[in-house]
Order: structure tokens, then sequence, then C-alpha cells
């Protein structure tokens, strides 16, 4: 997985809209329009950036992460990109430019009853008419055509229906969330099929990828409006974060949501990249129905009444993920891995070369004489020698920014560094290199940044960490050193 650059930079206009939004979801959209994020994904051809999912995975965990419910998943992830992989130039043209300008909405119709959308369709599709029943469909009664997956005598297709045209039939009903879904009930509702031959695989993959995404964005935000909320509120006279069995429950949900972030990206960039994602996808899912309920429970928990409030976000974002899990619906026996061995994190060839140049290099680094004496003394004249020479042979920080030393190649690629040494048995300056450093980093003045990561990384200088005490133990929350 990577983050782009042109992601990177979505990203930081995302987040400037967003923040200056307000609650009004229509002048939020205007404002997206606006700054020339509804454009992203739509081809250059029709007034876009011809961009993909990696720029729109931007926009769905942002938005998950503030819990504002836009339609950034039914128009742009499962419309836009599906129309522009599988759609005519015709139906391209006809919708794209007037998505870019804010002017349309689109939304996908997939789920059945008793049926999830990796089924096949009962709904069909036969001489240009729709007929069938599609349920939970968000955005409805706003999208100027909907996305109707259908089976015909030789496939499934993706019919385009116009939610307000003759056929068509749409029956309100509330979701968790407190917003309107719709069933569409179809009676020959003149539909027009996309050619593209993938084209119900494609729209069905991409509605599962984007699911995920926006559930790794909701609980990555209700991590953090717990975090903020145990970290002020206090009870008998300290921070319910200083407590352990809160701090414990808070860690809870980090891990959580880092695994479902990882396990949501990882899918979406399989399919950025074209690779098959089916496994992936379907892990993704599945992890997104079994991690996230329990995470906004213990969010929900750690509040207190507060979380209940429904004018409090932490209901927002609870229900959110309700209706995901329920639209998502994926059992661990759902979840078929063909060949487990090929479910490690993919690296790039580049990735590939510099794992080959090091397992090289760590295997001539230290002789059996010096890898017993490192074993005898952890921290002796061998390991610091050894130490020193992979920073004089500029290896220790190939993922650190380039200005403090490093290779500037990123997290992965340091990760690398670390596993082949560990595979070798050399010892590395574990707490420095991946826990001080890192820190000063992200944190550190640019005095301390000066001052100590270039030794860091020639390996003149080494750390320890102090944070233990009587009273408190290692919880961080609890530590009265002032």
């Amino acid at each position: 997985m990577h983050v782009t650059e042109a992601a990177d930079a979505v990203r930081s206009v995302v987040r400037e809209v967003l923040d200056r939004a307000g609650d009004d979801q229509d002048a939020t959209w205007a404002a997206l329009a606006e700054a020339g994020l509804l454009a992203l994904p739509v081809p250059e051809a029709y007034g876009g950036e011809g961009l993909g999912l990696d720029e729109v995975a931007v926009l769905l965990t942002e938005t998950g992460h503030r819990a504002q419910q836009l339609p950034v998943w039914e128009t742009l992830c499962c419309g836009v990109l599906t129309l522009a992989s599988a759609g005519s130039p015709e139906q391209q043209a006809a919708l794209l430019p007037r998505v870019a300008s804010g002017a349309t909405m689109l939304a996908p119709a997939l789920r059945e009853v008793a049926a999830g959308w990796l089924d096949e369709p009962a709904t069909s599709y036969a001489d240009g008419l729709v007929t069938g029943r599609k349920i939970g469909v968000t955005c409805a009664d706003r999208a100027a055509r909907l996305l109707v997956t259908a089976s015909t005598a030789t496939g499934p297709v993706v019919a385009l229906v116009d939610p307000q045209g003759p056929g068509v039939e749409l029956l309100e009903s509330m979701s968790s969330l407190g917003t309107p879904h719709h069933t569409v009930v179809l009676d020959g509702a003149p539909g027009e099929p996309l050619p593209g031959a993938d084209a119900a695989r494609v729209l069905r993959d991409l509605a599962t990828a984007g699911l995920c995404l926006t559930a790794a964005g909701l609980v990555a935000g209700a991590r953090d409006l717990t975090a903020t909320y145990i970290k002020g509120r206090t009870q008998f006279g300290r921070a319910l974060a200083e407590f352990q069995a809160v701090a414990m429950q808070i860690a809870d949900v980090y891990i959580a949501s880092r695994t479902v972030d990882l396990a949501a990206q990882n899918a979406a960039w399989r399919l950025s990249e074209g690779l098959d994602a089916t496994d992936d996808l379907a892990v993704a899912a599945y992890w997104v129905c079994h991690e996230a309920p329990g995470a906004m429970r213990t969010c929900h928990h750690l509040h207190g009444g507060m979380g209940v409030d429904i004018t409090y976000p932490m209901s927002r974002y609870f229900s959110w993920v309700t209706d995901i899990t329920h639209a998502l619906d994926v059992r661990a026996d759902d979840v078929t891995i063909e060949d487990p061995t090929t479910k490690n994190l993919e690296l790039t060839e580049s990735q590939r070369a510099l794992k080959a140049e090091l397992r090289t290099y760590f295997t001539g680094l230290a002789d059996s004489n010096e890898h017993r004496d490192m074993a005898l003394d952890r921290h002796g004249e061998t390991y610091q020698r050894v130490v020193r020479q992979m920073g004089e042979d500029g290896w220790m920080g190939v993922g650190w920014p380039r200005e403090y030393g490093g290779h500037g190649l990123g997290e992965i690629e340091q990760t690398i560094f670390a596993n082949e040494a560990q595979r070798a048995d050399v010892h590395l300056p574990a707490v420095t290199l991946q826990t001080v450093g890192p820190t000063l980093i992200r944190y550190g003045t640019q005095k301390q940044k000066d001052m100590f990561l270039k030794r860091i990384l020639a390996g003149d200088v080494h750390f320890a960490i102090g944070y233990s005490e009587p009273d408190a133990g290692t919880d961080l929350a609890s530590l009265r050193t002032t």
C-alpha cells in the first residue's frame, strides 16, 4: 500500500473544506464541488481530474472521521468510478460533468431481501426493462440515476434507471442514523445497461471497498472523540484516562481502528492497482462487521450518559457504523481464502529489491564470533561497533526523511530493514531508532531534531525511556512527573 502525493494533497483540501463547513449537507456538498473535489474521479474529457479510488478513499475516510454523511460513497465511489470504468461515452457525457459541478448525484441499488449484494441478483433485466426490488438504497430520492444490478440470460449487468421514471416506486424508511433510505420497487422500469462486461463486479467491488473505507474513518473518528472526552472528564479528582481500566479499553479501540483501516486500505489499494481483490474485500468487510460494532460500544461505554445524547456526535458514529455493517452483512463463513500464502502485504518491485539487498548486507555484517558476543553482552562493544557500522553504511534510516539523514523511502521500507535485521539476528537500537527517533521527527523542536536525529542514524547516541512510576506503573496517563 502507498499514499500518493495526489491523495495527500486531496486530504489537506478536504480537511480544510470540512473544517469550514457547518451541518448543512447541501452547502457542504456545494463547497466540495467548488473546491474541485467532486471532479477528482471524473475523467479529464468531462471536466475532471481523471483520478481514482486512492483519492476518493480520502474523501470517504475524512467524511467518516467527522461523521458527516455526504453522498461520497453513492455518487463518487459507486457512481462515477463505475461509469468511468464501464460506462459508454454517451452515458459518461450525460452524467459525469454534472457530477463534477455538484448538480447531479448518483446512487447504487445492490441489496435485495434475504441476499447479499455478492449473490446473483433476483432483479432481472430484459428487453430494456428492469423488474425487481432493491432495499436499503441511500440517496435514491435525490439521485439522477440509480445504478441497479440485475440478472440477464448472459450474466449480471448494471442498468441506469431514473428513480423518478415510470415503473419505479420509492418506499421510504429510516436508517439507524435517522436519515431516509428506500426500498426501490422496479416494475418494468426502463433501464440503460452499462456496456462494460464486468460492470456488476466493478460496482460490487467499489461498493464494498467504499463502505469499508467509510467505516475505517468512522471508527477512527469515534476513537479520537472518545480519547478527547476521557482526557477532559474527571471523576474522583482524576481524569478518566488515568484509570487503568479506561486506558485498556481505549487501547482496544485503537487496535480495532488500526486493523479496520489496514484491511480497508489494503483492499482499496489492490483495486486501484488492478489486482484481484476478491479475498481482500471479503476480509475487510468481515473485519468491519466483526470489529467496528464492538469498538463503537466501547466508545459509548467510556462516554457514559453523554454517549447516548443525540445532540452529541457519538450517536452519529455508532448509528452510521450500524447501517454499514447491516449493508455489508459478512460473516466468517463468507470469507473463503483460496491461498492463504498470498495474503501478505504485497511489496513493490523496488521494495523487493531493497529486501534482497538488505538480506545480503546483513548476512555479511557480523561473523559468528560477533553474534556470540552480542548475545552475551546485549549492549557491549561489539553491539555498538555493529550499530555504528550500519550507520556508516547508510542503512539505519532507510525510511527516515532525507533532511534528517535518512533515505526518505517510508515506513514500509523501514519495516523491511527492521525485519531483515531480526532475521539475521542483528540487534538494532530499537528504543532509539524506532521509538525515540520517530517521536522526535513528529513532535520534537527543530533544535532537538538538529541535535539528535543524524547522530541516531550514525549510531553515536542511544536513548532509554523512563516512564514508570511507583503509583502509576507504565500507565502514561497517570504519571505525576512534571
